[in-house]
């Protein structure tokens, strides 16, 4: 009891837990290192078998496409000796047959040139053209005999048709014969000339009517033209009227507008030239103070006035503020030389431009001459300051 006392049982029990807890982990470090094995082990098996089976796929494979090639050859040997036994078997036919050949010609070669054959050949020609001559000449025979008859029957048949004809003719010129005496006689000129007189007389009418009748429709046209002019007239200066009453009003409704949008752009421009112009002077304001700040240490301007220096300030004076001054006052002069206009009424200034009139117009320019010469003095030259 006093061996197991409560002050004794916390470390023989935690000593106890230590020894349960070392033994199970070695038992499971030898169960997991057993598994490791036995997979290790099934793995390799697993791998000669799928070597084993894989050579022997390889060897059966190899086995095939030998056999394979191997009857592809005798195949191929088979059918090349096929193809040069049947190629020589053409060649022997085609000589056997272009010997023949070559044996006709030269019969019949031989045949051609023999005197049996030319008197043969003589004789069909002589026949031939003896038959060619019997059929012309049975032909121009039967072709003389058919122009006979056809000039015999027209030669009928224009003396029926002149007979005919001049049988017509003596009829004809028999009832002329008749119409003309009829025409001579005087019963024949009395019908004829009341006749005339009668359709004279209907024309009179008829045209004396059908003027009265233009004349009427003619009047009555003018007349009915004449007021509608008037109408269209009247109605055209009405409208004319209206429309230059209301054109005038628009145009200076339009004109009102146009000379109080012009003012209000030109006051505008004004503003917007008043404050670019503030913006620039306090630009060049700024600058200058900026380039003043610069130099307004007592070193600086207590700084020696060397050669150098003072070459290096005039060049940088000369070619930049000079030289944009330079082109300032030729566009400037320019200008007024594009601007001046000749008064042929007047006597004709020497120059293009008068320096007090036409300077007023640009003083802008000048304004900006005169501020890049001064600043040109005022930031390169520090005995200014």
């Amino acid at each position: 009891m006093s061996f197991l006392s409560i002050k004794t049982f916390p470390p023989l029990f935690l000593f106890l837990l230590l020894l349960c807890l070392c033994v199970g982990s070695k038992n499971v470090y030898a169960q997991a290192r057993f598994n490791v094995d036995s997979a290790t082990k099934a793995r390799q098996a697993q791998l000669e078998i799928s070597r084993t089976e894989q050579r022997r796929v390889l060897d059966s494979s190899r086995v095939a496409r030998k056999a394979i090639i191997d009857s592809t050859r005798e195949t191929m040997k088979h059918h090349l000796d096929s193809m040069r036994t049947e190629r020589q078997g053409r060649l022997d036919s085609l000589k056997e047959v272009r010997a023949a050949r070559a044996a006709e010609l030269q019969a019949i070669r031989k045949h051609r040139e023999s005197r049996q054959y030319r008197d043969s050949v003589k004789n069909a020609r002589e026949e031939k053209l003896a038959s060619i001559r019997d059929v012309q000449r049975v032909h121009l025979d039967s072709t003389k005999n058919a122009r006979q008859r056809i000039t015999d029957s027209l030669i009928d048949v224009r003396e029926g048709a002149t007979a005919a004809r001049r049988a017509i003719q003596k009829r004809r010129s028999d009832s002329l014969a008749v119409i003309r005496n009829y025409r001579n006689g005087k019963r024949f000129s009395d019908s004829v000339a009341i006749f005339r007189k009668s359709r004279l007389d209907s024309l009179h009418e008829a045209r004396k009517a059908f003027t009265d009748s233009l004349t009427t429709a003619r009047k009555a046209r003018l007349d009915s033209l004449k007021a509608a002019r008037k109408v269209i007239t009247d109605s055209l200066t009405a409208l004319r009227k209206q429309r230059t009453d209301s054109l005038n009003i628009k145009r200076k409704q339009r004109a009102d507008a146009t000379a109080k949008r012009d003012d209000k752009r030109k006051r505008d421009q004004k503003i917007k030239e008043k404050q670019a112009e503030l913006k620039f002077n306090l630009a060049i304001d700024l600058k200058i103070k900026k380039k003043r700040s610069v130099y307004s240490n007592e070193n600086m301007l207590k700084k020696k006035w060397s050669p150098v220096r003072r070459f290096f300030q005039n060049t940088y004076t000369h070619y930049n503020y000079y030289f944009n001054a330079n082109r300032k006052m030729d566009e400037a002069e320019a200008n007024m030389q594009r601007s001046a206009k000749d008064n042929w009424e007047e006597r004709i200034p020497l120059f293009d431009f008068d320096p007090v009139k036409d300077s007023t117009r640009f003083s802008a320019d000048m304004d900006s001459v005169i501020q890049k010469t001064s600043l040109g003095i005022q930031i390169h030259d520090p005995r200014t300051k």
